[in-house]
């Protein structure tokens, strides 16, 4: 009876704070939240929608990972990939957490250590030798239309307003694959490489025409190697779709993904995410652009150590030139300043490296501004609104379609419809295209009759001034050429 009356002198207000936990407790259990992770400080819900006393927020969808994929975090001490706790607990091994900037990572490895690392504990180093490709996962979301740079100006556009959802709630269009409403997709890491034709200068040298193409198995998806180039649209597309064929060297297994070219609105969502409070901003009104990759030799995950143009002597103070490119880049995707002109390490420059990348660290995305510029699938419709060819008989996709003179170009087959994005007009919204156009100095050129096909993020010799960055565009005819590579996506079936 003494503790029932000590109750009632009790402040009034801490009485109500008791009726309000009480009311919200309520709240989430008659929802279906009611596990005990949600009210704990030390452990983490597998639930999108985690609540402290205090908070109720949204988190991204929990990474969906196909067979022999390996989840992955980075080791600052060691300086090495390790294998990751897929239950993503808040320990040493921590596989993500994207409020901090720490986006997912998974990687593939060779056939020969495939079964020593999927069975390998959590924890344990992953020789970059034994890696075939890294990707980096991209939670549904859906954002606010940017526009008149978010409050910001041309050259410090302000952060995009992003909020991941769940799989059946509305996003933008990049997580709608055909029919399937995706809860996130993996990009690659680093532009397109591959074990034996990246330092080729034959024209289609991966020889794809098909799902089944054998060259598919030689893609390597890593830092510090040359990128693939000299490959038309059509020839990265059928590789891309083949890393998924039956024996392929990757262990994807075809009824569980969808590997692709990304397309344009896939690169959009990714530049998007990078300009958010989750990428590249810290608040709304601070942002910073990705370095360029300035390695005329188009060694992936490189460095100018500046989103602009560089000068040697402005980073090599014991050399006279004034170019702002060399053979290898400045810096390393791990920051590493290269030794000049060389492929060889020097001292660590922190950020200079992980400047380049979607997150300002590791575990962002890299070659979105310089290095190789990139095809995406995304193409100008013709006069019938289906998708053109390119130019002209020698200047083309590879593709079956209409040219500029209103012929028809016969190559192979256009795939399904969602593989592709299909412009009709000189403008759209959306796809980091019009709403976003000029950001940074980004290039701003719409795909059009001549050029149909559209291409991302620049060359390594652009610089600011020219164009080079996350949200530049431009047409091109779509074929085979010295400075094009590609991007590759896997969609989970």
């Amino acid at each position: 009876m003494k503790n029932f009356i000590k109750f009632l002198k009790t402040d009034i207000k801490i009485i109500n704070s008791y009726f309000l936990f009480a009311i919200i407790l309520i709240i989430l259990i008659s929802i279906g939240y009611s596990s005990y992770a949600l009210f704990s400080f030390t452990k983490t819900s597998n639930n999108v929608i985690e609540a402290t006393v205090g908070k109720i927020e949204k988190k991204p969808n929990a990474p969906v990972l196909a067979s022999n994929m390996i989840p992955v975090y980075y080791d600052e001490t060691t300086e090495t990939w390790k294998k990751a706790d897929l239950a993503n607990p808040n320990n040493t091994y921590k596989w993500h957490n994207y409020n901090n900037g720490m986006w997912a990572n998974a990687v593939t490895v060779t056939s020969s250590s495939r079964s020593k690392y999927l069975n390998a504990s959590i924890g344990t180093a992953i020789s970059m030798n034994d890696i075939t490709t890294m990707w980096v996962w991209i939670p549904r979301f859906n954002a606010v239309t940017p526009s008149n740079y978010n409050g910001g100006t041309k050259d410090n556009p302000g952060a995009i307003d992003v909020t991941f959802v769940k799989q059946n709630e509305t996003a933008i269009d990049a997580f709608t694959f055909g029919t399937k409403e995706l809860s996130g997709f993996w990009y690659a890491k680093f532009e397109v490489s591959h074990s034996t034709l990246s330092s080729s200068t034959t024209n289609n040298n991966l020889g794809c025409t098909t799902t089944t193409c054998s060259n598919a198995n030689g893609i390597i998806i890593k830092p510090n190697v040359k990128s693939l180039r000299y490959n038309n649209v059509s020839n990265f597309f059928f590789a891309s779709r083949s890393m998924e064929q039956t024996g392929n060297s990757f262990g994807f297994v075809s009824s569980e993904v969808d590997t692709h070219m990304s397309k344009n609105n896939e690169w959009g969502a990714v530049a998007y995410l990078t300009q958010s409070i989750y990428g590249r901003c810290t608040t709304s009104t601070t942002c910073t652009e990705v370095y360029i990759n300035n390695s005329e030799g188009y060694y992936t995950g490189r460095s100018g150590g500046a989103a602009g143009k560089t000068p040697i002597n402005g980073t090599y103070t014991d050399q006279t030139s004034t170019t702002n490119y060399n053979t290898y880049g400045f810096y390393t995707y791990d920051d590493y300043l290269l030794n000049y002109n060389t492929n060889t390490k020097g001292k660590k420059a922190k950020g200079k490296g992980t400047g380049a990348s979607t997150t300002k660290n590791i575990y962002g995305i890299y070659d979105m501004s310089g290095g190789a510029s990139e095809y995406v699938m995304g193409v100008l419709a013709d006069t019938n609104g289906k998708p053109r060819s390119g130019d002209s008989s020698s200047y083309n996709s590879g593709f079956t379609g209409m040219l500029k003179d209103g012929t028809t170009y016969t190559g192979v087959s256009f795939p399904d419809s969602k593989y592709y994005n299909l412009y009709t007009e000189s403008s759209y919204t959306g796809h980091a295209l019009t709403e976003t156009a000029g950001w940074y100095s980004d290039s701003v050129y719409f795909a059009n009759t001549i050029y149909p096909w559209f291409y991302r993020g620049g060359s390594y010799y652009y610089g600011a001034s020219a164009g080079a960055g996350v949200f530049g565009f431009a047409g091109s005819y779509g074929i085979s050429a010295s400075d094009y590579s590609s991007r590759l996506v896997i969609s989970n079936e």
